[in-house]
């Protein structure tokens, strides 16, 4: 399956557009996947982004350095007064992940179950969470695409071997909230709801269908391990090759 992908490459053959590929360009584009002939079938074996990358491995123009966590960067209104009456687990029930004042942070990780990148980054993403669930750092898997629902995402689960409890977000609140726009796309909280990083798991991914043997920066944990130790996160946004996330049909 794509998550046994080490190194797999994706090929583009694009039409009219250029600097980004929309999920539902269909017409206009081909793509063959190369040493992943067990994709999971009925995935959509494409990935995008919003512009090439000048250089993977730095962060993106609009990054700036958190001066101090509790200093230079506050909670935004908009996450201080968040209402999660549009989340939902699998369950349908009303879920707040910002909401558990026992975390120390909480990662967000935007997904849907046919971006094939994000498919890649699952036992990456399993790791991270083994390895720091008993730091209370909360992770939770948001599915974005309103067209995803609990029978699909369950399936969806066990397919990649998930363990991190996973929410619906059919109404945009969590996107909207985070100015997430592809997957996969991670958000880190502080306990105060203040936002201290946005972008890539790693820079394992350079490019449209480029990708490293193996990452030179895994920012995520970069940026977890600093929210730890006390010390500024020094990127709080960094490019992300994957999937756009898809607009909600009106």
């Amino acid at each position: 399956m794509l998550r046994d992908w080490p190194g797999a490459k994706i090929e583009y053959i694009m039409g009219w557009r250029s600097g980004s590929i929309s999920r539902f360009a269909l017409p206009f584009l081909a793509v063959f996947c190369v040493a992943c002939g067990d994709a999971h079938p009925g995935q959509r074996a494409y990935a995008q982004t919003t512009g090439p990358l000048s250089d993977p491995a730095i962060p993106s123009k609009d990054s700036q350095p958190a001066a101090h966590l509790h200093g230079a960067v506050h909670a935004s209104d908009a996450a201080k007064s968040f209402n999660s009456g549009h989340v939902f687990d699998l369950a349908g029930r009303s879920f707040n992940p910002l909401g558990n004042a026992g975390d120390k942070a909480v990662v967000l990780i935007f997904v849907c179950t046919d971006c094939p990148v994000a498919n890649r980054y699952a036992p990456d993403l399993e790791r991270l969470y083994e390895a720091y669930r008993a730091k209370r750092v909360a992770f939770y898997l948001v599915y974005a695409d309103p067209r995803e629902g609990p029978k699909k995402i369950r399936q969806h689960l066990q397919d990649y071997g998930y363990k991190i409890a996973a929410l619906r977000d059919p109404q945009h609140q969590l996107v909207q909230l985070c100015k997430a726009t592809k997957t996969p796309e991670a958000v880190l909280f502080l306990p105060d709801r203040t936002q201290v990083y946005r972008g890539r798991i790693d820079d394992r991914f350079t490019d449209y269908g480029k990708a490293r043997s193996a990452p030179s920066r895994e920012d995520l944990r970069e940026a977890i391990d600093c929210v730890l130790q006390g010390r500024p996160v020094p990127a709080r946004t960094t490019e992300v090759v994957g999937c756009l996330i898809p607009e909600i049909r009106k």
